[in-house]
């Protein structure tokens, strides 16, 4: 099946899919990895990752350290959402228009690029234990690139713009 402009339809599905996968993944590594550094800079778990004891009285010391070790990765990932979101409200505007002008697939690909960038740094800072704010730097680029809601809006656009009057009469 073809498109107005001579090119196949695609599913949209499977680019959802691997992004959804994508922020899962991203998100919930970089929080432990974050919690996981903090411990260790603050001498919470020993040089093989193990931790050392389990506090279970919350006067202790190492309570204390533990739960500043968790104040401090919150706000690492407060900081690490603010970067993504932020440059996203604005960008994803901007894709949105410009796919309405050049069509759906390029901003699709676009956004999914900034998302690989973002995955590629986020990796190479847990591989070379690089600083922390290298990782705002990726989120930053995926944000600028976008993020999750531009592609969504492009996917959503490609759908409508795919779809005819009568396919909508069939599912009412």
């Amino acid at each position: 099946m073809q498109c107005g402009n001579g090119l196949p339809r695609v599913s949209v599905e499977p680019l959802l899919f691997s992004s959804m996968m994508f922020i899962t993944m991203y998100t919930m590594i970089s929080q432990q990895y974050i919690y996981k550094r903090f411990s260790f800079d603050n001498g919470l778990i020993n040089a093989t990752g193990k931790y050392s004891q389990c506090f279970l009285n919350s006067t202790d010391p190492r309570a204390q350290l533990e739960k500043k070790v968790s104040a401090e990765t919150s706000l690492w990932v407060l900081y690490l959402n603010v970067a993504g979101v932020v440059p996203s409200v604005i960008s994803a505007t901007l894709i949105g228009s410009w796919g309405d002008t050049v069509g759906r697939r390029k901003p699709m690909i676009s956004v999914y690029l900034g998302a690989v960038v973002m995955i590629s740094i986020y990796i190479s800072v847990f591989h070379f234990r690089l600083p922390l704010y290298v990782l705002l730097i990726g989120r930053l680029v995926c944000g600028l690139s976008g993020d999750f809601t531009a592609l969504l809006a492009s996917c959503f656009a490609y759908v409508a713009d795919i779809s005819s009057t009568q396919s909508h009469l069939k599912i009412i």
